[in-house]
């Protein structure tokens, strides 16, 4: 049945219209950055592209486990209620597992301030869940809009995270390290609230707050669609980490110079490699 309706999807131009549509927007956010590089690597040195690339390569796993690749199931129900109630149970999911994060970091910083004996505080450690909350909300947000056929509103999201990073990267280039890191998150934050309507956050957020009340509701949804983090989070947690292994394995054995480097290096030759790639994957 559902080789049927995606076949009559192709005949009827649709995806077609958001193959064209989301491929067009990615080759703009592929240029934007190439644009802006040169000017960055003026203002960054190669340790602080070194710190960034560790950091988001830590994320990307912990991203993967997240939500237990719930917002995946969101492209396959037909049914509107059961959609909003994934997009209800991959939120819940979400926030546990980012508080969870934020709590191991602060015992982490509690330990080493009692061995040290010193008061100092590592704040970037303290980005992460806030990075993890936002890019796995936008991987949640995608797949919702991307059911919804919303491949207008996914294209130009695409095109404001691109302008937004790397303006912001520049003008906050004063901050060091920092300033990567902070100009990732807020064009992360932006993107993800022009995602829903204002009465879809609020609704949101309502399901939310009465979320312990519905368990056994949401238990059920959790069993019916069991098989997206039993099969999908091990193959691509190790889909990722093969990815982000140099980047590990650079930073342990040669520093944050080569490791920056290197994902400069791995930025401008493999980026241009998704255009095709996801603007098939998200009509489908």
């Amino acid at each position: 049945m559902r080789k049927i309706v995606r076949f009559k999807k192709l005949t009827q131009g649709e995806f077609l219209n958001g193959f064209l549509m989301i491929s067009s927007s990615n080759i703009i956010a592929q240029i934007i950055p190439f644009i802006i590089m040169p000017l960055l690597t003026r203002l960054y040195t190669p340790e602080e592209f070194g710190v960034f690339a560790f950091l988001m390569s830590i994320i990307a796993l912990l991203s993967v486990i997240a939500s237990g690749k719930y917002e995946l199931a969101i492209l396959v129900v037909e049914s509107k209620k059961e959609r909003e109630e994934l997009l209800t149970l991959c939120f819940g999911l979400l926030i546990s597992f980012v508080f969870l994060i934020f709590c191991v970091i602060l015992i982490y910083e509690f330990i080493v301030m009692i061995l040290i004996q010193e008061f100092t505080v590592n704040f970037i450690l303290f980005l992460v869940p806030l990075l993890v909350f936002f890019i796995v909300t936008h991987n949640i947000l995608f797949n919702f809009s991307n059911a919804k056929g919303e491949y207008k509103k996914i294209a130009m999201n695409s095109i404001t995270h691109a302008l937004l990073n790397n303006f912001l990267a520049v003008a906050l280039s004063v901050l060091s390290g920092f300033g990567l890191l902070i100009s990732f998150l807020c064009s992360r934050v932006v993107t993800n609230f022009r995602m829903l309507e204002k009465k879809k956050w609020l609704k949101l957020y309502k399901s939310l707050t009465v979320l312990h009340t519905r368990k056994k509701e949401y238990l059920k949804l959790v069993r019916k669609y069991k098989k997206f983090p039993l099969y999908s989070v091990p193959s691509e947690g190790m889909d990722i980490y093969i990815k982000q292994a140099p980047i590990l394995l650079l930073n342990f054995f040669s520093g944050l110079q080569v490791v920056g480097l290197f994902a400069l290096t791995d930025r401008v030759l493999t980026k241009p490699l998704t255009v095709i790639g996801k603007a098939i994957s998200v009509p489908f």
